[in-house]
């Protein structure tokens, strides 16, 4: 396993140019594939027209601690009557796109990122517009990238007015679901389900935004939330400390998987929101 990683890493790095990657100890698959992932997101940034000092990663530290969350039982009523809206909106307007890439315009830089194009080949990267994060003034790109036999997925956050990258790597195959700020745009959630398996699990990261103004910075303190009762159909901000979300597993029914829904809910830790 340790050498497809390492191959994987010498195809996305070109031969073993590693210029702006960050590595990790390798203990585990998932340090494996977070291996992989980080050094993608160090590299993929060399053909842009303005280069960019590096990929700033929020999630990617080994050492953060992981727990669950805590959830408690909801009902189908306290979430449908949540009103929260994402804030994500699709503005191309700064947005040039090609046969084979686009252009992303920052208040002071142009960046280019390759689009998907023929058949997956070792060191195939690409990369798809997702929206506008206006709050924040965030452009949010999707990004892939196949190698060895993987296909591993970021976010990658962009702020359009310094052309600063924020990279959020995936626990699984495919990117991250959308980030969800929280109504006093003080706290950030991403989360991803896992692909293959049918009683339901997903990992869920929160990211604190600091410095608000023109310039945010962001920070997280704990890698993951980990919670195998269930994957997440969709997640609400109920306020500024409480989530709630409709999970679903997956069952057998006369011989057709049907999804089985139910509710959680949970308080965000004071020690997340005070950790800054």
């Amino acid at each position: 396993m340790k050498d497809r990683i390492h191959e994987a890493i010498d195809k996305i790095t070109h031969n073993g140019n590693k210029r702006n990657c960050v590595y990790f100890v390798v203990s585990d698959y998932l340090n494996m594939k977070r291996l992989c992932v980080v050094a993608l997101m160090g590299t993929l940034l060399t053909g842009i027209s303005q280069p960019a000092d590096s990929v700033v990663v929020i999630n990617g530290n080994s050492a953060f601690q992981s727990f669950e969350l805590g959830y408690i039982q909801s009902d189908s009523s306290e979430f449908y009557n949540i009103t929260y809206k994402n804030k994500i909106y699709f503005d191309s307007s700064y947005v040039t796109f090609g046969d084979s890439s686009f252009i992303l315009r920052t208040k002071s830089n142009r960046f280019s990122y390759p689009l998907i194009k023929g058949e997956y080949i070792n060191g195939t990267n690409w990369y798809e517009y997702v929206g506008y994060l206006k709050p924040l003034n965030l452009y949010i790109l999707h990004g892939y990238t196949y190698a060895s036999n993987f296909i591993l997925g970021e976010i990658l956050l962009v702020d359009s007015l310094n052309g600063t990258h924020y990279g959020i790597w995936s626990a699984y195959d495919a990117p991250n679901e959308l980030p969800l700020i929280s109504p006093n745009e003080e706290l950030m959630i991403t989360y991803g389900n896992a692909p293959y398996d049918v009683d339901g699990e997903h990992r869920l990261w929160i990211i604190n935004i600091n410095d608000k103004g023109e310039h945010h910075t962001y920070k997280c303190n704990y890698d993951f939330f980990e919670s195998r009762k269930f994957a997440v159909e969709q997640l609400k901000w109920k306020d500024n400390d409480t989530i709630v979300i409709k999970g679903y597993s997956e069952v057998l029914v006369n011989g057709q998987w049907t999804k089985r829904y139910s509710f959680w809910k949970s308080k965000i830790p004071e020690e997340i929101k005070n950790n800054r």
